[in-house]
């Protein structure tokens, strides 16, 4: 049985998430910036490749549908089809895309973030378009093969992603050897000409589902047997996507590799439509990754950037509010008195000016409760430890430029590490962060920086799924995250076990503390302390 005092080693079962990742290790400044560097580039050309031949597969498309059309002399919208398949292509690779440069904004400190960035690129672009036809068409191009090295290589690069996320594990074992299997199927693929793949015929259609499927098995492998409750709930829609993805790719590869539908006729339109799906389809994947990152903090992208869009634009549309109203007043005045006195209009501005800011706090409060969240984050809870005592001993006056300090230290430190402060509540703190990491490096931090000031803390964290409403947090995970630090002692940092478990794979030690019934909280709860 585990001691409290003991040092917590992973058991073997989670072998996997000892070490740290290599995708995820801190690389040196020059190594990033050049990882970067060719992220960037290979993006660039796989786009350049793509949109220089997509007018052109347009245009053959047009003419394979007016050909149809000829054949069959019918009244179905071959041409809208097309139009309408292309603008479903390019939805779907503007939203891969946004998901893409969000991850290389907020996500690119290391290997896995540049590695998502290219995948998230790279599907995008596969899934938009028929590529494969436009790979057959550039056979006579003067650029090739560089083209179809490019675009098979982005075909390799649009799956593995599935393999190692989200933390850049590949879970579980065999999903490495099926990333491998992956990558060297492509090769295969750009060795052989595209005649030769379309006569492999079904059994090229059968090792892509196998493969693809593995990719999907993978996922929801971790989601089962290797995911937290917190991670469990950060992937849950993501994996919804990706296995609504995979069904309609199963069958729309089905549908593609009939021999039928690679002439003009009845089944020219189902193809085009066969297409349009898909890359319908493919919207679920990173739209449900785009919710998992703003509603619970998946990939620790700080999900404040929607909250500050969205206030940014109710400033906005207030401006333009209080610019309406002054237009109309203006308009009145000319119309009732046949001129527009200049100082009304400054005394009428005035006023205006002076409600401006409490009319955006207002409303601001108002969409504060449309805009309330379940989402996952890291609670922190700070505590003076005998703060009565020495409050005592220094008098009000000293006791007041102590808590100034000691505010003003920790609110520095919340912003060097990502944290959101709550509330100041008496001579305590509770603030949030998005991930966990950046709590456990902040709560160290704050211990060292007040050893100076006289004052001595405990500190609590846990995660956990919360309810936001604008800058409040409500939710059980906070009564957690007070009832933890309760637990701790001077310069202690006390973590709940769901927090510990999601670090499991960093550098971090924890000593087991042993099982605690926390106060109004059903059940027992691992408790440790930051070693």
């Amino acid at each position: 049985m585990t001691q409290a005092g003991d040092i917590v080693e992973l058991p073997a079962s989670r072998s996997a998430e000892r070490s740290i990742p290599l995708l995820r290790r801190r690389l040196p400044v020059q190594a990033l910036l050049a990882f970067k560097a060719m992220a960037l580039g290979f993006v660039a050309l796989e786009l350049i490749v793509y949109f220089r031949w997509l007018p052109r597969w347009l245009d053959l498309r047009l003419d394979q549908a007016a050909t149809t059309k000829s054949l069959l002399s019918g009244w179905l919208p071959y041409e809208a089809t097309i139009w309408g398949a292309a603008a479903i292509g390019m939805v779907a690779l503007s939203i891969w895309c946004i998901t893409a440069f969000l991850v290389l904004w907020r996500r690119s400190q290391d290997l896995f973030g540049l590695l998502l960035f290219v995948c998230f690129v790279s599907a995008g672009v596969i899934g938009s378009t028929d590529v494969f036809e436009i790979l057959r068409m550039q056979r006579t191009d003067s650029w090739s093969p560089f083209p179809a090295i490019v675009m098979y290589t982005a075909n390799a690069f649009c799956m593995l992603w599935v393999y190692v996320f989200p933390d850049g594990r590949f879970v579980p074992k065999w999903a490495s050897l099926f990333a491998c299997a992956w990558v060297v199927w492509n090769m295969v693929r750009l060795t052989l000409s595209a005649a030769d793949m379309a006569a492999i015929g079904i059994y090229a259609v059968v090792i892509n589902l196998l493969l693809v499927g593995s990719a999907v098995a993978s996922l929801f492998w971790r989601y089962r047997f290797h995911a937290s409750p917190v991670r469990r709930n950060q992937l849950k829609w993501l994996l919804l996507g990706c296995m609504i993805a995979f069904i309609v790719y199963a069958i729309v590869s089905i549908i593609i590799a009939m021999p039928a539908l690679q002439k003009p006729g009845s089944g020219f339109l189902l193809r085009v439509g066969s297409t349009a799906l898909m890359s319908l389809a493919l919207v679920a994947v990173p739209t449900a990754m785009l919710v998992a990152i703003f509603r619970q903090g998946l990939l620790d992208i700080d999900y404040l950037i929607n909250r500050t869009l969205v206030y940014g634009s109710l400033t906005v549309v207030t401006i333009a509010a209080f610019f309406l109203i002054s237009s109309v007043v203006r308009e009145l005045m000319h119309r009732t008195i046949g001129q527009v006195s200049e100082l009304l209009t400054i005394m009428l501005a005035l006023p205006m000016a002076m409600a401006f800011l409490p009319v955006r706090s207002k409303v601001g409060r108002v969409f504060d409760r449309f805009l309330s969240e379940r989402t996952v984050l890291t609670v922190m809870f700070i505590d003076i430890v005998e703060s009565t005592e020495l409050a005592v001993r220094v008098g009000d006056r000293e006791w007041l430029d102590i808590l100034r300090r000691f505010r003003e230290s920790v609110r520095g430190l919340l912003a060097s590490y990502g944290g959101e402060e709550v509330d100041t509540a008496g001579d305590g703190l509770f603030a949030t962060f998005i991930g966990p990491g950046g709590a456990i490096q902040c709560a160290r931090s704050v211990i060292d920086e007040v050893e100076s000031m006289g004052i001595r803390l405990r500190i609590g964290l846990h995660t956990g799924e919360v309810d936001r409403y604008g800058t409040g947090v409500t939710g059980v995970a906070v009564h957690v995250g007070a009832r933890v630090m309760a637990l701790a002692s001077a310069d202690e940092i006390f973590v709940s076990a769901a927090l510990r478990d999601l670090v499991a794979g960093s550098r971090t030690k924890f000593q087991y503390r042993g099982d605690h019934a926390l106060k109004g909280l059903p059940g027992v709860h691992g408790i440790y302390s930051l070693a």
